[in-house]
């Protein structure tokens, strides 16, 4: 025979553990409902250097002035931060003296007579991610100046992509080399 006491006691003892693990499972759920929200607004952009240059220079793969958001025809914003970078030196025995990223904020800047204000990527492998100084809108241009011609070598290709999150995922708008725009399309993933 059981004591109806100690079944009653028992019971109460797994009530407060049962509760706390259906907090946990819901508060597991809403947080992975929420990494996959498609209307956060699209703050961040990455670009990934695609060259494939193998020459000695201080500067290798795609060199970065600025990334602006043009909308209706005019600047409206650009890269306000940099969260997160791979920089790389391009040909063995190169040095990439160009690697501080934070070079590619704010509006195009370059200056041609002190080769300034950029960023080198440094060759396929090398990517920035930045976060926007507003959202970007369906209908907007993404505009990168990438340099390298201006810096005395060659235009050099570079993807861009487009995220919600610092961490992503990036949606692929476009691909370009020199002075390039890609828009933002109706539909977003």
């Amino acid at each position: 025979m059981t004591n109806p006491s100690a079944e009653g006691e028992t019971k109460m003892k797994r009530r407060p553990i049962a509760i706390a693990l259906g907090f946990v499972v819901v508060a597991a759920l809403l947080l992975s409902l929420r990494s996959f929200r498609s209307d956060g607004p699209l703050l961040y952009i990455r670009l990934d250097d695609k060259s494939n240059q193998s020459l000695r220079t201080d500067y290798p793969g795609s060199d970065i002035d600025a990334i602006e958001i043009v909308r209706n025809g005019k600047v409206v914003g650009a890269a306000i931060a940099v969260v997160d970078a791979h920089l790389l030196d391009g040909a063995p025995g190169n040095t990439n003296t160009f690697k501080d990223p934070s070079q590619l904020l704010g509006t195009a800047n370059y200056d041609v007579a002190t080769r300034k204000n950029y960023v080198s990527l440094g060759g396929s492998g090398g990517y920035v991610i930045v976060k926007l100084s507003l959202p970007l809108e369906s209908g907007d241009v993404v505009r990168v100046h990438e340099i390298g011609a201006g810096t005395g070598g060659s235009a050099e290709p570079c993807t861009v992509a487009i995220g919600r999150s610092e961490a992503g995922p990036f949606q692929l708008l476009g691909e370009g080399s020199g002075p390039f725009e890609v828009a933002v399309p109706e539909r977003i993933d």
